[in-house]
Formats: structure tokens, C-alpha cells, sequence
């Protein structure tokens, strides 16, 4: 299927193309040669749906068929006259204008939806991956307090602790962030770790995960079958106090 970047480049040969197509269409309802309703499901299979050669927005292809109906309605007239083929030259010169003229309205809403989409895409991209630099680089940091035995609570053990207060300590934006606790009911899941808001959802990450070496810091990923999230409480106000 050609993409609206190339019909609306103004190509004469499929605009003529184009037009024969959306006029031949129109002849076969007028000539109860097909009773489908033009857009419907049974178009899809059609050679003369011009829809199956083209991405436009609907309204713009329904009023490129409106015109092609009339032109349709004039040769078929001439056609009793015997001048058919004199009216099909005339249109199949004149369609071309008719579709540029479409195809310019098409090029603006195109390309401003192409910048749009673009301008948004670029600033998602950047957002996602500042958040993801700030998870790696508090993990990294985390890591390397844990190598280096920093026990925050100095309980003498180096566990989900010390590494849930640490990676909450070194997050950049304290409003994004949250130490919680998840222990499950029935499986003896019992583990501290760290809410982190990113792109506006709040999504668990293990602040353990660079210093155990797991190719994900996502909760979900590292304790796919332990995790349930139902079972999440908000331990912030319990452990912030073992912060620098």
C-alpha cells in the first residue's frame, strides 16, 4: 500500500491511476455491479477500492469519491452518446488536479502530525531516559556501598536493608522515590526495596540488582515468582531515619 509521503509527492502516473480506479469504482455501484456500501468490509477485497492503495484521512478519500462519482455520472451519460472515450480522456487529465489539490490539504495535516509525533517521541525518549540514568547511577553507588560492607542500621548483616535505605539516600529527587516493604502472606516473601516514580508510574526496583548482577533492576523481572504488589506498604517513614 503506498504511504501518503509518496501519493502526495505528486506523482502524475498514480494520480491519473488513482483517479481511473475511484471513477471505475463509482461506475460498478452506478451499474449495480456491486452493492457494497463504498468503505465497508467487503471494499477491503476490492481492486477498485482506492482505500487499498492509499493512507489518507477518510473524510479527504470520501470527498475524492464524491467527485469521482460525478465524473462517474457524466461518462456513463456520454457513454449513451456515444462519447465515452472523449469524456474519459477529459477526465483522466483533470482528475490529476483534483487529487493534488487533496494531496496538499493531506501533506499539511501530515506533516504536522509528523512533527508532532516527533516533538513528543524525542521528548519522551529524553524523559525515559534520564530516569533511567538516575536508577543506574543510584545503583551503582548502591553497589558500591554494599562491597564495602556499609551497614545503615549496623544490625551486622549487609542485606535488602541497608541496600533499600542506600538507594533511597542517593536518589536525586526525593519526591520520586519510597522505601517499601513487601511481605507476602503465604510464600515467606519478606523484602525491603524501593518504589521509584518513572514516566509517571510508580514502578518497584531492586536496589539490589547491580550488586548481585541482575541483568533488570524491575522487581517484576528479578522476583517474578515471589513478587505480588498487592502486598506493597509504604516503609518510608519507618527506615529514612538510617540516611545520612
Amino acid at each position: 500500500m503506498v504511504h501518503e509521503e509518496e501519493y502526495l509527492s505528486g506523482n502524475p502516473s498514480f494520480s491519473r491511476s488513482l483517479n481511473l480506479c475511484a471513477i471505475e469504482c463509482a461506475l460498478r455501484r452506478f451499474n449495480r455491479k456491486c452493492k457494497s456500501k463504498f468503505g465497508s468490509a467487503a471494499c477491503t477485497s476490492c481492486n477498485q477500492y482506492i482505500g487499498n492503495y492509499i493512507h489518507a484521512d477518510p473524510r479527504h478519500i470520501r470527498l475524492f469519491m464524491m467527485q469521482a462519482e460525478q465524473k462517474a455520472s457524466r461518462l456513463k451519460i456520454a457513454s449513451r452518446m456515444g462519447l465515452a472515450p472523449l469524456i474519459m480522456a477529459v477526465l483522466f487529465i483533470g482528475g490529476c488536479g483534483t487529487l493534488f489539490f487533496l494531496s496538499e490539504r493531506e501533506t499539511d495535516r501530515v506533516n504536522a502530525e509528523s512533527r508532532t509525533r516527533m516533538a513528543y517521541a524525542s521528548s519522551a525518549s529524553i524523559q525515559q531516559n534520564s530516569y533511567n540514568n538516575n536508577v543506574t547511577q543510584t545503583l551503582n553507588r548502591v553497589a558500591m556501598d554494599l562491597r564495602n560492607n556499609v551497614d545503615v542500621n549496623r544490625d551486622g548483616k549487609i542485606n535488602c536493608v541497608d541496600a533499600a535505605v542506600l538507594f533511597y539516600q542517593y536518589y536525586p529527587n526525593k519526591n520520586d522515590v519510597r522505601i517499601t516493604l513487601n511481605k507476602h502472606p503465604t510464600n515467606g516473601f519478606n523484602h525491603l526495596f524501593n518504589m521509584v516514580r518513572i514516566n509517571g508510574v510508580w514502578r518497584g526496583v531492586e536496589p539490589q540488582s547491580v550488586f548481585a548482577g541482575h541483568r533488570s533492576f524491575y522487581m517484576v523481572d528479578t522476583w517474578p515468582q515471589e513478587y505480588d504488589h498487592q502486598f506493597n506498604q509504604d516503609a518510608t517513614s519507618k527506615y529514612v531515619m538510617y540516611t545520612k
